[in-house]
């Protein structure tokens, strides 16, 4: 079940807005199974909440977009959705540490998924879900997407690569400061299949770091994304793919392009045999064939030289 609600200043007096609180809380009371919930692009009112705890025994997935909180309206029925299998914030509004509280003081246990794509990230709340669900934890994002100021919470990343062994997928922000921490999950997290890596708006140089950065990819790593603002030589991919090799890596995201040539291109061509079959730079996909590297350097051309 998806809801939006009409705009919090509809009109003078709310009855709008209230009439329709009114009936989506009515309308999740009178549900037999409700396992998905999303609130998108709305102010989220206690009256939700109150609706929600009676499907406390059947939700698994609890999704927020765009959601604008009240500190008045803390979110007191999560904790008691023991069965919960999926937790998202995205870009919200006024997610003080008030509204969380009851998060941390009686804290999930069944999570498989969790997600804060926020600035800030509410990091006491997600310290306390990633200890409490541990070996369940399969995904884990946090931070912003985009390349853009932020912290990078090194010792979150040190969390997980304490209580997390089970991860699949893991998004988070990645500056200098926390490269360590990301060889200790790479080391650790042997079953992850997703990396994403997100900026802090910052240059990094990672002539060194890449070489052994595929070393140490999990046997199982699919798709490799890197949203920070790094920098490497054409050589240094080489080394890169070529210590790689013992991963399953067949999609390749470098959003941020500006530094890629011809000679990067032609290493990416060189290991077309490997599984990589797709190479994406700002969200334009190519396969890692002759003629589609072709296709990637004429555009190339065009967009970023």
């Amino acid at each position: 079940m998806e809801i939006r609600l009409p705009d919090f200043e509809y009109d003078e007096d709310g009855k709008h807005y209230d009439s329709s609180v009114e009936m989506s809380a009515r309308f999740i009371e009178l549900q037999r199974d409700l396992k998905h919930f999303t609130l998108r692009e709305s102010h989220y009112p206690k009256a939700i909440g109150a609706a929600l705890i009676r499907q406390k025994s059947c939700l698994r997935h609890v999704e927020f977009i765009d959601t604008i909180f009240d500190k008045w309206c803390p979110l007191d029925w999560l904790p008691y959705c023991k069965q919960l299998e999926s937790l998202t914030f995205i870009d919200s509004e006024m997610l003080i540490p008030k509204i969380l509280t009851p998060l941390r003081l009686s804290p999930l246990k069944q999570l498989k998924s969790l997600t804060f794509k926020e600035d800030p990230v509410p990091i006491d709340t997600l310290e306390t879900l990633i200890r409490s669900c541990n070996i369940n934890l399969q995904e884990i994002v946090f931070g912003w997407p985009e390349d853009c100021k932020q912290d990078g919470y090194s010792f979150i990343l040190n969390s997980i690569s304490k209580f997390c062994p089970n991860l699949t997928k893991l998004g988070a922000t990645i500056g200098r400061n926390e490269i360590p921490e990301l060889f200790l999950i790479l080391n650790n997290c042997r079953h992850l299949q997703r990396l994403e890596i997100y900026g802090n708006g910052c240059l990094l140089d990672v002539n060194e770091i890449l070489p052994e950065l595929g070393k140490f990819l999990p046997p199982n790593l699919g798709e490799l994304d890197i949203g920070a603002r790094w920098r490497f030589r054409s050589d240094i991919l080489a080394h890169f793919f070529e210590n790689s090799k013992h991963v399953p890596l067949y999609k390749f995201v470098i959003q941020i392009c500006d530094f890629i040539n011809e000679e990067h291109l032609r290493v990416i061509l060189r290991y077309s045999m490997t599984p990589l079959k797709y190479i994406t730079f700002w969200d334009k996909n190519f396969s890692v064939t002759q003629e589609g590297m072709v296709k990637a350097s004429e555009w190339l051309r065009k967009s970023v030289f």
